[in-house]
């Protein structure tokens, strides 16, 4: 491919923003099935969805694997989450420190821009 051009298809990207805290019964796995029940299962064809906002403190490390998991039923090409201290305390409650330490060291380019 050297010297030859060559297109990237970039993905489009939707945003989701969570705001407010799982409360009482309610579980990440009622997220993804109210933003399933918003774009339907063609919805998300193709797309990355990348979940932002207060909200996603409220939900545990395994809460945000559920909910990325569950991006395939809109037909998310892949879901994302900013990297935080939940997953953090996660991998080292796994016996990840290391994982976890390596990941700390590039938080910064883990997390969504600003205003993008």
């Amino acid at each position: 491919m050297v010297g030859i051009p060559w297109e990237l298809k970039c993905p489009n990207v939707i945003g989701v923003k969570l705001t407010g805290s799982l409360s009482g019964w309610t579980s990440a796995k009622d997220v993804i099935l109210k933003v399933a029940g918003i774009l339907t299962v063609k919805g998300g064809t193709g797309a990355i969805v990348e979940y932002f906002g207060p909200g996603v403190e409220s939900l545990s490390c395994t809460g945000m694997a559920t909910i990325c998991n569950m991006g395939a039923e809109i037909g998310a090409t892949t879901s994302i989450f900013p990297f935080n201290k939940r997953m953090v305390s996660y991998l080292h409650a796994t016996n990840r420190k290391a994982i976890a330490d390596h990941a700390e060291s590039f938080a910064h380019v883990l997390r969504a821009d600003e205003g993008a």
